[in-house]
Parts: structure tokens; sequence; C-alpha cells
């Protein structure tokens, strides 16, 4: 965090150097760290949408739909830009529209011009809420505004 606040943001690794550890190890740590308070911490990855994070789109799918925030609340909460929820959304909807049409993986990835790395990974928050879960419904008639 206090990287954050001075303008930096810290790769895992970068983090793993810092306390001496291996990067699995701090990988381990921050997600540990990130579920158990629901936040987010900033790092390269999740700033910059980079990396194999997938714990910052789960938790801002959590906030907006099941703890009802507000997407400024949220931007703010998860140090993401109003845009880069909206593009979650956005994608996270394709990929439910497709998987609910059955589509597989790839044919997905082709549609919706994305690597089927990203299309697993909202594939698995599709999982972890069910296919037919109401905070999935609402994720198809949300339109984010900010307040």
């Amino acid at each position: 965090m206090q990287t954050y606040q001075q303008n930096g943001v810290l790769t895992n690794t970068e983090v793993a150097l810092l306390l001496k550890i291996s990067p699995s190890t701090a990988g381990k740590y921050i997600t540990q760290w990130e579920l158990e308070r629901n936040q987010v911490l900033p790092r390269r990855g999740t700033i910059h949408d980079m990396g194999p994070s997938l714990t910052h789109k789960r938790i801002i799918i959590h906030k907006l739909f099941i703890e009802q925030h507000t997407v400024e609340r949220v931007a703010r909460d998860t140090n993401h830009s109003f845009q880069a929820i909206q593009n979650y959304i956005g994608t996270f909807r394709q990929v439910l529209l497709c998987r609910r049409k059955a589509m597989t993986t790839d044919e997905i990835a082709f549609a919706i011009k994305r690597t089927p790395r990203l299309v697993k990974e909202y594939e698995a928050i599709i999982n972890h809420y069910g296919q037919t879960s109401h905070v999935l419904n609402k994720l198809l008639d949300f339109q984010p505004k900010v307040k």
C-alpha cells in the first residue's frame, strides 16, 4: 500500500525479494490477504490488468452485485478506474452469454477476441457463483453509473 500511495506499484516477484521469500509464497500470502479482506492490494498485475491476477475481477463483481456498492466506491476500494470496471463487466457479460449458448472456451475466446486464459478466468467466476445465480442475472442487466 505504501508504494502505491507514493505513485508506484510492485510485482509479486519484487515483493518476494523485499521479504526474502519465494514469489509463489508471496503470491499465496497476497491472495490470502485479499480474500480475507475482500480488498485488492495495488500491485502491477492488478493496477495494469496484467498477468494471472483473478481475484480483483471476482472482488469487483462481489462488491458490485453482492454488497451492492456503487461503481465509484468499488473503483476506489479496488484501485481501478471506472473504465477498467466497465471493461471487466463487459467482458464478463460476453463470456457469460457465450457460455449460456454452450460455446467452448476456445469458441468464446475467438468470438470475443480474448485469450483462452482470460476466458477461463471469467469462467472460474461463473462457476463460483453458479450458472443460474441471481448474481449473474443482475450482471447481465447492469448499467454502470457513477454517483
